[in-house]
């Protein structure tokens, strides 16, 4: 029977909370051994073995195909007659009479497109003619094609934040509640000729905001804030630290002051802001969480956000993506007459 197995991009969270036997790496190579492709990585405990197909800088998965069996493949044509005369077990199954692996018949696969991991988890009860302390084969296949080679910073002009999530409100004192409206913060900036068209954080408060393109780290100033003091009293320090949601998790960035940037029009700062992004990452969002902490009598502190603006957007830059090759797990090749793979794993009992 099959098994669609999902992939998993949280399969570090996985490995953190399960003892597994120490990994085994294996390369993926591709093109007939002219790339290299990245890597397969192999580990187990007493129930599972889990295996990770991690492509390498330029290469994205478009399938993949792994089958694990407790003895070596043979050539059934060199044992049999005729293919009738081949049982219907073990490496013959996934194998040619002419001993050519056919990867679409392999039992466990995956079929989701320019990622860069697959991952399987595969019961070790499961596997044919497996004995304790024996090595099992494992062959794995993947189809692969160039993808995003790295990234570049262009500037971009009128990139205002479109959206926003998970708007916090913080403590408010006296402050009038209109100002905490979190749609006033979208857009172009429209609050220094005197509407109240901006969003207040509140003390303590936050908000993620969203642009039409992922941001990234310029030469210059990468976002602008325009944020609110009526008549730039410097003495109203209102505080904001900054957090960018990249590879799957918040990272923190930076913080600034509403005085310390320019003044403009009547009553509006503007925070110019370089972010500390680790080279080729893009931020896909931006949290502002106000850490202010002064007050005129009830009137709190906090950062009121009249409109915010990208710099920079990220663009991949791309090889070709209509070059695409066969990639195998390195090993030791098959009985026929392609350069298809497979190699050797020992499955080691954990605990006594």
């Amino acid at each position: 029977m099959k098994k669609y197995l999902i992939s998993c991009v949280i399969f570090a969270m996985i490995f953190s909370l399960i003892p597994f036997a120490t990994a085994t790496d294996y390369e993926l190579v591709a093109g007939n051994g002219m790339y290299d492709a990245g890597m397969v990585t192999i580990s187990n405990d007493n129930t599972w073995v889990y295996v990770t197909i991690a492509t390498g800088p330029g290469w994205c998965l478009n399938e993949s195909h792994v089958q694990i069996v407790g003895a070596e493949p043979t050539l059934p044509s060199e044992e049999y007659e005729k293919q009738k005369d081949v049982p219907d077990e073990g490496w013959y199954e996934y194998i040619t009479f002419t001993g050519n692996p056919v990867p679409g018949q392999f039992e466990y696969h995956n079929y989701q497109e320019g990622v860069k991991i697959h991952y399987y988890q595969i019961p070790i009860s499961e596997i044919w003619n497996y004995t304790e302390g024996e090595p099992v084969t494992i062959a794995v296949h993947a189809a692969i094609c160039e993808c995003a080679l790295d990234y570049e910073c262009i500037t971009v002009y009128d990139s205002w934040a479109v959206d926003y999530e998970d708007y916090q409100p913080g403590e408010k004192g006296s402050n009038p509640v209109s100002r905490y409206n979190p749609d006033y913060c979208l857009g172009e900036r429209d609050s220094d000729g005197g509407l109240d068209m901006f969003t207040s954080l509140g003390r303590g408060g936050s908000i993620v905001l969203l642009f039409n393109n992922s941001i990234c780290d310029g030469p210059g100033p990468d976002l602008e804030f325009y944020e609110i003091t009526n008549g730039h009293n410097p003495g109203w320090d209102e505080h904001v630290r900054l957090e960018l949601y990249y590879d799957g998790e918040w990272h923190n960035s930076t913080s600034f002051v509403n005085n310390e940037g320019d003044a403009i029009g009547s009553r509006t700062f503007r925070n110019s802001v370089e972010l500390d992004l680790p080279y080729g990452k893009c931020a896909e969002k931006v949290r502002v969480i106000d850490e202010s902490t002064g007050s005129s009598g009830s009137y709190l502190y906090d950062y009121d956000i009249d409109a915010v603006r990208a710099n920079y957007e990220c663009v991949p830059i791309y090889g070709d993506p209509t070059h695409c090759e066969t990639a195998w797990g390195d090993g030791q090749q098959f009985y026929g007459r392609n350069w298809a793979m497979f190699f050797n794993y020992t499955i080691e009992p954990l605990g006594p």
